[in-house]
């Protein structure tokens, strides 16, 4: 257990307290009381706390019974604020052993649904994990070995493996759904981009679905990514091994010191420690330790562009994804990022607070107090928590 400041634990309890007494604005994953079920469920996991359970329970029945009222406030088929958030968060309890439910019973209807949207939003260039048909694969992946979402699964990547985009540098992916005006533009986030995507292919094929197709995608999107190497630079600031995006007509790449879970060199490591790791390829994981030791060096604000506490672009996703990386590799040294940066989120949360810097966005995981109290939760109970998985960093 990595022992933390008493005032640790003191600021986890305000923040949740902030949390309970904040009014839920929606349905969702993201933002809403999808969320705050896992949410409630990890502080069970954490705490043992029988109200922590209960109240996962209520949430939940209150969705569902929404949903069959036709009075949610879901919006559409994606991860982050549709129905496909909603039936990870069953799938998951239902893993977890706290719901006793028949998945293919109770979740068929959305499935085929989820289905139809994913084939669409392939066909459109929609393929944004957070927003589009990449949420709804990787919902899939965890519904298996359910013969029926197989099929989907290969239905899809069949229509996915059409649209991939050739060069001779390998393949990539567009992505409209943030910017369909810029849809060829390149984005190698895990948040919106090409990490994210092939780290779903990972799980895709470590579980041998359409397997030839998905290994050929994996292998060249992984070298189209290596093509994009970038010169460290350190005296003219420049620490990023990857751009943020890359424009297809040649002009020059978008380049910061970002490092988060959202953006930054953290998402090519996981990439290439998942990848390398399943394709028996010594070369790419220490590729990865480069890449991830390298990073822990950048502590700073100008190194990291790291200003406040949330998950996404904060110090709580540093924290996750470091222990990630230890899980991966058994290195001491990411369990010692970990509780650095697990440190500086608990100082920046009080700070956080005290500004009201979360307002009205209080029970958000991504960008509001509920993932940092998670993250810090998972520190001071040595629990590994499952809502990780909704972020890629199992």
């Amino acid at each position: 257990m990595i022992t933390l400041d008493e005032n640790i634990e003191t600021i986890v309890w305000t923040a949740h307290e902030t949390i309970i007494s904040s009014p839920v604005s929606d349905d969702s994953l993201l933002n809403g009381k999808t969320g705050m079920v896992l949410y409630y469920h990890s502080m069970f996991l954490a705490y043992q706390r029988k109200e922590f359970a209960d109240r996962a329970y209520q949430l939940l029945e209150e969705i569902l019974s929404g949903l069959s009222s036709g009075s949610t406030t879901l919006s559409g088929a994606s991860l982050s604020h549709g129905v496909c958030g909603l039936t990870y968060a069953v799938t998951l309890l239902k893993k977890q052993g706290f719901l006793d439910t028949d998945l293919r019973q109770e979740l068929g209807e959305l499935d085929a649904y989820l289905y139809q949207v994913a084939l669409q939003e392939v066909e459109k260039d929609y393929l944004d994990y957070l927003h589009g048909a990449f949420g709804i694969i990787w919902y899939f992946t965890e519904r298996l070995p359910d013969p029926v979402i197989l099929q989907y699964l290969e239905d899809i990547i069949h229509q996915l493996y059409a649209r991939r985009i050739v060069t001779d540098q390998g393949i990539w992916f567009r992505n409209s759904v943030i910017n369909p005006a810029e849809k060829e533009e390149i984005n190698f986030s895990l948040s919106h981009g090409q990490c994210a995507f092939l780290c779903i292919l990972c799980d895709l094929l470590e579980k041998g679905i359409a397997e030839n197709k998905v290994r050929f995608l994996l292998m060249e999107g992984i070298r189209f990514i290596k093509g994009q190497l970038l010169q460290i630079d350190l005296q003219h600031n420049q620490y990023s091994f990857f751009p943020l995006t890359m424009p297809r007509d040649g002009k020059q790449p978008a380049i910061a010191n970002r490092l988060a879970w959202s953006y930054g060199d953290l998402n090519e490591a996981l990439l290439f420690y998942k990848a390398g790791h399943l394709l028996h390829d010594p070369n790419m994981i220490k590729f990865a330790d480069l890449i991830g030791s390298t990073s822990i060096m950048r502590q700073s604000t100008d190194t990291t562009l790291c200003t406040d506490s949330h998950f996404g672009y904060g110090t709580a996703g540093l924290a996750q994804f470091y222990h990630t990386l230890y899980r991966h590799t058994g290195w001491d040294k990411y369990n010692t990022a970990r509780e650095y940066w697990g440190t500086a989120t608990a100082r920046l949360l009080a700070e956080d607070m005290d500004a009201g810097r979360f307002a009205g966005r209080e029970n958000s995981l991504l960008e509001g107090l509920a993932g940092p109290v998670l993250v810090l939760s998972s520190l001071i109970s040595s629990e590994e928590l499952p809502w990780t998985g909704i972020f890629l960093l199992q």
